[in-house]
């Protein structure tokens, strides 16, 4: 989910090819967040919520390396 999600931050009129179907990055990384929040009731709902921290640590890494230009995950 992170990966998804920073790369529809990153690029997110990248159209990818699903299928027969061509479909832009932020409008496939729209429909995850949304099938994710949907199924919370379903069972789950720790590991739903896990995604969602992923997805937030995804958009906070690309947010956190534009702005400021710091790696998060680069060696110390």
């Amino acid at each position: 989910m992170a990966f998804l999600i920073a790369s529809a931050t990153l690029m997110p009129n990248l159209e990818i090819s699903i299928l027969v179907a061509h479909i832009r990055l932020k409008w496939m990384a729209v429909a995850v967040l949304i099938i994710n929040l949907i199924s919370i009731p379903d069972g789950n709902a720790g590991g739903i919520l896990a995604h969602f921290g992923g997805a937030l640590f995804g958009f906070g890494y690309v947010r956190i390396l534009k702005n400021t230009g710091y790696d998060l995950c680069a060696p110390s």
